[in-house]
């Protein structure tokens, strides 16, 4: 007797382990709750693949929950209707919907290792999904968007998510995007039409953990109607992080951008309105390219890569306005300008420090327009080309240039000219024979000095400066001393020493 009560009691846990589908008929009433609305008639468990299929009986009601559930999947057919009421579904494994309609605010869950996604569906109230496992979250297929009316927040595990990325969805409230593991992430990647869908609230994506990222379509912008904040750091070595083609220029703006450690870094295209832009610690894993970008910070723009950084740096046809800074820890190249692409234009106080050994480029093939102070500083040794190109390069403000620790410098072209409207502040020493070149300089403003010491070959021609003193010391014997052409101003004394 007590053998077959136990094996009773056997036979009852594994029948109740088993996986069961159960479908909504809403035969008594809209309670989620009821046995009676269900097929098989039991309340759906743990182990319930539940269906909310796309028709009913005539007259009868679609679900309504009353408190959190958990279940194994969950299906909503294409016409299907389901009211949260501010209330989880738990599934431990997917979540898959498609042309339903989801009403009042709540959250759905899903986990595993399956595919979980959502096609073509209309959500009333504020929603949180949350993706707790490694399985592939698509949120929009080549179908068509879906439509959320409040704010959306979507929370990832471990596996690849697609947020608007086939096609465009809606996006009426805010949309926050929150990794709690690495993963590859796209968002906002579809290339339908800039019209379709969009950002009518702030744009949030939160990721601490790393994994390739996206934010953007290749081919076509997205409209943000308010802040963007996007707090990224990448947490093993050379990971790719892409922004492009975000547009949140038509509205008050705000937020703040930071992303930290990337590998490949890749920002083009966007017409952005932030308090803050920070890039920093950029990696070796591949080139970083700033093009076509119109950035507008209220603080400052900081670009800052990481001292193993062997990769060049490409800064093209960007507008900013405010306060940018740039500093070079590395040993890739750094190029504001690059061929093929064009100038920029600096609205605010513009700075550049090398402090690894790479090469510095400013202005090397386009006259950039800087409308506030330029500065350029070495503390790590290497070559510095400032203003190489032809025509006529502006500075609407000082120019200052500050190396005391070496390597070719150029400032200046042979056959372009640069017009200075403050004053100009020069302090260079070479290291080992290093040559130095002044060319074509102009400036209205008196007070700086130009100061250069143990020079190579040494070029200073065609400039006209007006400055407190002029002084060059310590010319070493690698090459010529040319001094040719020049008006130099000087409310002090200029002074040439060459060494024994």
């Amino acid at each position: 007797m007590r053998n077959s009560t136990l094996l009773f009691m056997w036979l009852l846990i594994m029948v109740s382990n088993l996986a069961i589908s159960q479908t909504w008929k809403g035969t008594t009433s809209s309670a989620w709750g009821d046995a009676t609305n269900w097929d098989p008639a039991s309340v759906p468990g743990a182990s319930s693949t539940v269906t909310i299929p796309g028709t009913l009986e005539e007259g009868k009601p679609w679900p309504v929950l009353s408190v959190p559930v958990n279940i194994a999947n969950l299906n909503l057919e294409t016409g299907s209707h389901l009211n949260l009421n501010g209330q989880e579904i738990i599934a431990s494994g997917y979540i898959r919907i498609i042309g339903a309609t989801v009403t009042n605010s709540g959250g759905l869950q899903a986990g595993g290792n399956q595919e979980s996604y959502i096609r073509t569906s209309e959500f009333g109230g504020n929603l949180v999904v949350k993706i707790t496992g490694s399985g592939t979250f698509n949120e929009t297929d080549a179908t068509g968007g879906n439509t959320y009316n409040g704010n959306a927040t979507f929370q990832l595990g471990s596996g690849t998510a697609n947020i608007s990325a086939a096609s465009r969805s809606l996006f009426k409230g805010d949309l926050t995007i929150e990794r709690t593991a690495s993963g590859t992430t796209n968002i906002l990647t579809s290339n339908t039409e800039t019209e379709v869908g969009g950002v009518e609230g702030d744009l949030a994506f939160v990721n601490h953990w790393g994994g390739t990222t996206t934010i953007g379509g290749a081919d076509n912008k997205t409209i943000l109607g308010g802040e963007i904040n996007i707090d990224f750091e990448a947490t093993a070595g050379n990971q790719t992080f892409t922004l492009r083609r975000l547009d949140n220029s038509g509205g008050a703006g705000g937020g703040n951008v930071s992303i930290l450690n990337p590998g490949i870094f890749t920002v083009t295209n966007n017409t952005l309105k932030v308090q803050s832009f920070t890039a920093a610690g950029k990696q070796g894993g591949g080139a970083t390219t700033f093009d076509e970008n119109v950035l507008t910070v209220s603080g400052s723009f900081n670009y800052e890569d990481n001292v193993g950084n062997s990769q060049p740096t490409h800064f093209s046809r960007t507008v900013v306005n405010g306060p940018a800074s740039f500093i070079l820890k590395g040993s890739g190249a750094f190029y504001e300008t690059f061929s093929g692409l064009g100038p920029n234009t600096f609205n605010g106080p513009a700075s550049f420090t090398a402090t690894g050994g790479g090469a510095l480029n400013i202005s090397g093939y386009y006259k950039s327009a800087f409308k506030g102070n330029l500065s350029v500083s070495r503390t790590g040794a290497g070559s510095t080309n400032i203003f190489n190109v032809d025509g006529t390069n502006a500075i609407e403000g000082n120019f200052s240039y500050v190396n005391k620790v070496g390597g070719a410098t150029s400032i200046g072209f042979s056959t372009g000219k640069t017009e200075i409207t403050g004053k100009v502040d020069i302090d260079y020493e070479s290291g080992s024979h290093h040559d130095f070149s002044l060319r074509r300089l102009e400036n209205a403003a008196g007070g700086g000095t130009v100061s250069i010491a143990n020079p190579a070959i040494l070029t200073v021609t065609n400039n006209k400066l007006t400055l407190a003193g002029f002084t060059v010391t310590g010319k070493q014997g690698g090459g010529a001393t040319t001094f040719d052409e020049n008006v130099l101003t000087v409310s002090g004394s200029f002074n040439y020493e060459d060494n024994e």
